[in-house]
């Protein structure tokens, strides 16, 4: 079998010490499963927390964990992108570090990659039958947000700018 990693998940994170250890945990659990090879990078946008500290500690548990650890803050989009480069799957996904979409949702993404250079999946889109772990009123506030953005500055077609 060719050593070729084929899957690279990327997780952005700032401040994330006290749930990153649950999201790499199910992440492994789930893609040690599968017959593919796979790394997953987390790249730390200068958390001022311990979220450095606990990833490498979970590199003793979790295989083909990559740390890049960012000593400032550049943003969600930036540290998104450095992981997208610095990965080195033929396939490339992120995931939010709070784990709010199951790993498992891969499996709807492999069939469209055949005709597709570009996958994006969304809990927005009608049809959507991801349930999102977020509390109601999470929900509720993050609705009105988004609301609210879209108005200021007229991005109606935009249906969720934060989620892949």
């Amino acid at each position: 079998m060719e050593n070729k990693i084929h899957l690279s998940v990327i997780i952005p994170a700032y401040n994330e010490e006290k749930r990153i250890s649950a999201t790499l945990l199910d992440i492994d659990k789930y893609l040690s499963k599968q017959d593919y090879i796979y790394e997953i990078v987390v790249v730390s946008d200068g958390s001022k927390d311990n979220t450095a500290g606990v990833v490498k500690k979970m590199q003793e548990l979790v295989k083909n964990l990559r740390l890049i650890d960012n000593q400032e803050n550049h943003g969600k989009g930036w540290v998104t992108k450095q992981g997208m480069l610095e990965a080195v799957g033929e396939y490339r996904i992120y995931v939010d570090a709070d784990n709010a979409i199951s790993i498992d949702q891969i499996e709807n993404f492999w069939p469209e990659l055949k005709h597709y250079d570009v996958v994006i999946g969304s809990i927005e889109l009608k049809g959507s039958k991801v349930e999102e772990h977020a509390a109601g009123y999470r929900r509720f506030l993050g609705k009105i947000s988004k609301y609210i953005i879209r108005i200021i500055a007229g991005l109606w077609e935009i249906h969720d700018s934060q989620r892949a």
